[in-house]
């Protein structure tokens, strides 16, 4: 039996991330080109994808501690 998924591991697709973000699906490639946003999977001859998780640990690194 396979294991259940949890949100955690849910895979975004950077269609995703852009509308997770409410910006453009350009944004996300734009950020990863110049070395920023959480961390990307792509598999061989795949669509770039995102760990849920990933994404939520990159934006509690973003976080402004003085926004709370």
């Amino acid at each position: 039996m396979a294991p259940k998924s949890t949100l955690a591991d849910e895979m975004l697709t950077a269609r995703d991330l852009a509308t997770l973000m409410h910006r453009t699906e350009q944004w996300v490639y734009d950020i990863r080109h110049r070395g920023g946003g959480p961390r990307g999977i792509k598999p061989e001859g795949g669509k770039l994808l995102f760990r849920r998780s990933d994404v939520d640990a990159w934006l509690e690194r973003c976080a402004d501690p003085e926004a709370v």
